[in-house]
Order: structure tokens, then sequence, then C-alpha cells
């Protein structure tokens, strides 16, 4: 037996346990503080919380003066600093002069690779400073020499293979790398990385929800959810106010079914909700809805669908805007622009833009489709304009607007293009006997006398008559070339040849003329 050989495989064992010993404490180390720290995560209300916490419980476990955390920003730019840190408390002015230290700390942002926080970031390794008041690259250099801070760590917390946080800590005396610890603060990091990362999801996922919240209770614009069958869901204060409801419960009571209680033209509701099965989306679907005070107004509204996994539509969320300011205005310029201010009737703007209509429609199918132009100019308006007044001169063409629109009913569009100049487009006439018939019923309606402010007034007219069919005489290429103002001018001939035949009667236009 050699003892010297027994004697050192003996030590070599000794030495090997107390090996094992020290990795054994320092795994149950990592693990309870891991444990701790998981523990105090799960119960902190929110992230900054959070943080405030694991930093409580770091330093007072790691023995370190101070601890702060360094965010990524949402531009993923640069860090900024946290709300959340910790200062150790004793007696001394320590405590005054880290909270001096964080206050003046707080201005601080750092982009990658710039001083500590910002190289944490750029390796995503822990780096120990022995101390970082000699350290002129630090960058808080000069705070750190003031505030008397020495040793500082920083460690990042990483999730997705992505820095999220940088953890930083302080303590009042030089240092020299502790590579045991920096390799337990690693550890222990690298198992607080998802949890951090789901806190942090948890948080901005609250303050959605109270943001969404504030929006959806102080918009100026209204909001809701439907069903697909017409029943609100939810509303906000603002649908409300718009539609003249004490409240949202109130609103949500009243009306159970949009389509039938809500809007003027019951068929609208059907038309939105076809827009968003071809679309999924709507915007500025402008209707005319009933206010609670049974007066009309007008709203557009912005929507889309919800749907489950199957694809079927769970309901209808959307935003409503009162445009009856903005739709009146435009009808006001609508009617200025394409209506006769002393008739009402359309103007010569708008008579030709549906003679084109009808020229176009024409020129598509002119074996279907027919239409006659009716010129009309009354006989003598000049001399009832001078002897009589303009005021009855104007009450006699309000007259002769209406007398038209009896005579036409819904067969056609009346217009008025000049002073005392009247068109009458007739669609989907027969034959062209009907048309002289209508002509006819014209005239004689007009050869009835009026009785405008005490005076009997005897008017009579002259008219121009084409009709479509007549173009058909024309090759295919000079069928073409026919526009809404030759069909207008060709009138307008026709015309002057019935003046020039004794007035009082009618004249169709014919090629030759």
């Amino acid at each position: 037996m050699n003892f010297d050989t027994d004697t050192a495989q003996i030590k070599r064992m000794q030495s090997l346990d107390g090996e094992k010993s020290i990795v054994d404490f320092e795994s149950r180390k990592k693990l309870d503080l891991v444990y701790l720290l998981t523990r105090t995560i799960s119960q902190s209300q929110d992230f900054n919380q959070t943080l405030s916490l694991v930093l409580q419980e770091l330093c007072q476990k790691m023995g370190w003066d101070f601890g702060e955390a360094w965010l990524l920003n949402r531009a993923q730019t640069h860090l900024e600093c946290s709300p959340a840190w910790f200062a150790k408390y004793d007696t001394n002015n320590l405590h005054r002069q880290l909270t001096e230290f964080r206050q003046q700390s707080e201005t601080f942002t750092f982009r990658l690779g710039e001083g500590l926080p910002g190289k944490v970031w750029e390796t995503q390794k822990p780096i120990w400073l022995s101390d970082s008041s000699q350290e002129p690259h630090f960058l808080r250099y000069d705070l750190a020499l003031k505030y008397g801070l020495k040793a500082a760590i920083g460690v990042p917390i990483i999730a997705d293979r992505q820095v999220v946080t940088v953890l930083v800590f302080f303590m009042g005396q030089a240092e020299p790398r502790d590579q045991r610890f920096v390799v337990l603060l690693s550890a222990v990091a690298a198992q607080l990385g998802d949890l951090f990362r789901r806190k942090q999801i948890e948080q901005e996922i609250k303050e959605a929800e109270v943001k969404y919240r504030d929006i959806y209770e102080n918009s100026i614009c209204g909001i809701f959810q439907t069903t697909p069958s017409g029943k609100y869901l939810s509303v906000n204060p603002a649908l409300a106010k718009i539609y003249g409801y004490d409240s949202p419960s109130h609103l949500m009571e009243s009306v159970v079914d949009l389509g039938k209680q809500l809007y003027v033209q019951s068929e609208r509701r059907e038309q939105f909700i076809n827009q968003l099965k071809d679309n999924d989306i709507i915007s500025d679907f402008v209707s005319q809805v009933y206010h609670c005070s049974g007066k009309k107004i007008w709203i557009s509204e912005q929507a889309r669908v919800f749907r489950d996994e199957q694809g079927n539509v769970i309901y209808y969320e959307g935003m409503v805007e009162d445009v009856t300011y903005r739709v009146e205005a435009e009808q006001e310029l609508y009617t200025k622009a394409y209506y006769d201010p002393l008739t009402q009737l359309p103007n010569r703007a708008l008579f030709m833009n549906q003679l084109a209509e009808n020229l176009k429609r024409f020129k598509n199918n002119a074996n279907d489709y027919q239409f006659a132009l009716l010129f009309l100019n009354l006989d003598r308006f000049k001399v009832i304009n001078d002897s009589l007044g303009h005021s009855i001169g104007d009450q006699l063409l309000v007259e002769i607007a209406r007398k038209l629109e009896s005579c036409v009913l819904d067969q056609g569009h009346i217009a008025r293009i000049g002073g005392d100049e009247f068109t009458v487009i007739l669609e989907n006439i027969e034959n062209r006997e009907k048309i002289r018939e209508i002509a006819e019923k014209i005239l004689q309606e007009f050869r009835r006398p009026l009785k405008i402010e005490g005076h009997r007034v005897f008017p009579s007219a002259s008219m121009g008559m084409v009709l479509s069919s007549q173009y058909l005489q024309e090759n295919e290429n000079e069928l073409s070339c026919i526009t809404a103002g030759g069909i207008l001018r060709d009138a307008e001939i026709a015309l002057h040849q019935a003046k020039r035949g004794g007035k009082n009667h009618h004249q169709i236009f014919n090629l030759e003329m």
C-alpha cells in the first residue's frame, strides 16, 4: 500500500467534494433567488411595480446600494429611465445622495453603445465597472464622482433574443470583478426575461384598455357595436347625444331595430350590411336618420366587420359623425349650381347633363330607346313684363313651371334654361303621335288665362321638337358626332319655325331645316 498515493487521492476527493458543495450552494442560491423574484413578479400589480420590487430584492440580497432600470422606448431608438428604482436606506447621508443621483439621472437617455446601459444593450452581456468614478467614458462620470458611487454592473434582461430592459446596480466602494456574482446575476436575468416581457405586455394591454375606454367615453364621435340583425350591443355617450337621447342606455332601450326605427329609408340598413359583406369595411356611408325629437338629421358612418374563426359575422363596430351641416351645405351649393332659384326647376347646366345622358343611352341602344326634346318659348312675354312689371312676369314664370309639371308628370324632365325658355325631355314615348298629344296638351294648358295680382294674363307659347328617331337616318359615323348641344340647336331651329308660322303652336324638326 502506497501511503502517499492514498493521501493524494483523499485530498483530491475532498477538493472535489468542496467544489461540489460550492456549486450546490451557488445553484441553491440562484434557485432561491429566481423563486423569490418569480413570486415577487407574479404578485406585483403593474410593470413599474415589478421593476421596483425586483431592484429592491436584488440590491438587498446581493448587497448593492442602488438599483435602476433602463427601458427600450417604443421606437427602439434609445434606452430611457424607468420610474422604478431602489436606494439603500441608512442613518447616514447615503440615501439622500442616492436620491439626488437618481433625480439627475432622469434626464439621460442612451443610444446603442452609449454609456453603461447602451453598452449592455449593444453586447447583450453583463458589464462590470470596478470604479465608475474613475471611468471617463462612463457618461455619468461626474455624477458618480459627486455622489461617491464606485462599483457598477449593468445586466441585460432579454426576451425573444432582444434586450427589453437593462438593470444597473451601484455600490459606494470599488470592487474588482466578481465572476461568480456576474454568472449568478446573468443566470437570474435570463430567467426573468420572459417574465418581464409578459408583465410588460400586461401593462401595455391595461394602458391600451384605459386609453380605449377614455376615447370611447369622451370621444366627440359616436361609437357603436351592433348585431347583424340591427340591435345595439354598446354605444358611447357621444352617439346618444348625436341622436338626442339622454344616455347610452336610453338609446339602446329605445332603438331596438336600426333598419325600421333609425334610418329614414329603411333599405339603407340593408345597403349598409351588403357593403360590409363585400368589403368588411366601409367609410363615409351617409344616411338620413331620425333624431329623438322626430326631426331628420344626416350622419356619416365608418364601420368594419368582426368575425369568428369560422368566418361568421359576430358584430359590426363603427363610428358615427353628425354631418347635417355638411350635407345641407352641399345640397345648397348643388341647388345654386343646378337649379333655377325662381321656379325651382333644373337650370341649363343640369338640363345639358341630363340631355347628354339621354343621348348616350340612345347611341348605345338606338333601336330600343327613344326620347324627344321639347323647346318652349313664351309668346309676347316681353310685353307682359314691360306692361305689368317684373314681379308679375316672375309670378307668370312660376305658374308656367307648375303647369309644365302637371302636364308632364313622371314622363320626362323639365328645365328652365333661360328667361322665358323651358325644355322638356320625354322618355320612352311609344310613337310620334303620343309626343304630339303631350305637346298639344301643354300648349292648350298654356292658353288658359291666369289671374296674377288682380290681372288676367293670357299666356301662350311656341314649341320646337326634336325626335331622336330622326337621327337614325344618319350613318353610324355621323350619329356618333351628334351632341347634346347639337340637339338643343335643332330644337331651337324648330322653335323659330313655329314662331314664324304664327306662334302658339309646335313644329317638329326635320333635317331639311
